[in-house]
């Protein structure tokens, strides 16, 4: 198993990609059905291997924090890894890093996370103008109104911050040194295959894997094939009740710019299948469990 130094540093091989986006970083999540897609995360107990991998922003501690939750094991999350090609997600998780770090209560990390996300408006909206309804935002005004759901999030009970309990979880992660943030391009195969490789080496597997709507933007800008092929890496360091957490296919077919709302789907047995089925035959995991009972 890895030290706690040696995790960060050990992928240190993984592929980097160039500072050439600025785009800005969804600190929560858009998606709909995240609270039910936690809740049913909660469910089942994590596995041995006991790494989360994710993308862009909150929801993947928000994921971490829920995970075998209430499964009626003790077993939890212990390994983070983001994966993201976005500069300003880098930059995000940097800040937040430090802060989990030096923060000594929830709440006081609640307050400088508030003040970071506004004082760096710049890197999470770089745009100089957004378009939020029939409304023209700011930057800063972009960010306030995220900050402002954020702390919904927290009331609502959906956040890694809701509780004492999940933050306390999630600041061990920190300051274990077990979170690590690699800025890379998860539709290269040379880089989902060189994280596998380096996972698997340690004696650790993914538990769960959150990947947004990452494929979709694949379809749309991209080549699908070659995103499946990527994802198709991850077998190395997978099992079969790997789960995988991404968003239901738009009746847009793979439009990004479509203003129809995305729904997160949580699977199970997602790297069972053929590369050339994923993200078409996955089941979700409600799907899956009654198919195995039935056996």
């Amino acid at each position: 198993m890895a030290s706690l130094v040696d995790f960060q540093s050990s992928f240190s091989k993984v592929p980097v990609c160039e500072e050439n986006i600025n785009f800005g970083v969804f600190v929560n999540t858009n998606e709909g059905k995240s609270k039910e897609t936690l809740e049913e995360a909660s469910k089942y107990p994590v596995l041995a291997g006991k790494v989360l991998l994710f993308t862009s922003g909150f929801f993947g501690l928000d994921l971490a924090s829920a995970r075998g939750k209430n499964s009626g094991s003790e077993s939890r999350i212990e390994y983070v890894v983001c994966v993201d090609n976005n500069p300003n997600v880098e930059r995000f998780w940097r800040g937040i890093s430090q802060i989990l770090v030096d923060s000594s209560s929830r709440i006081q990390a609640i307050d400088k996370i508030a003040s970071f996300l506004l004082a760096n408006n710049k890197v999470i909206s770089p745009k100089s103008h957004y378009f939020v309804g029939y409304e023209i935002l700011s930057s800063y005004s972009f960010t306030r109104t995220m900050v402002f759901r954020i702390k919904k999030d927290i009331m609502e009970g959906k956040s890694w911050l809701s509780s004492d309990e999940s933050f306390d979880h999630i600041k061990s992660i920190f300051a274990g040194r077990k979170f690590v943030f690699i800025r890379a391009d998860l539709s290269e195969k040379e880089v989902t295959g060189t994280i596998a490789k380096t996972l698997r080496a340690q004696g650790l597997f993914l538990d769960c894997i959150y990947m947004s709507n990452v494929c979709e933007y694949t379809e749309h800008y991209s080549n699908i094939e070659k995103f499946r092929s990527a994802m198709d890496q991850f077998k190395l360091s997978s099992k079969e009740d790997t789960y995988f957490v991404d968003t239901e296919p738009r009746a847009s077919g793979g439009n990004v710019h479509h203003h129809e709302p995305l729904k997160m789907c949580i699977r199970k047995g997602f790297f069972e299948t053929k590369v050339e089925q994923m993200f078409v035959a996955s089941p979700s995991c409600k799907e899956y469990h009654s198919s195995k009972r039935s056996q």
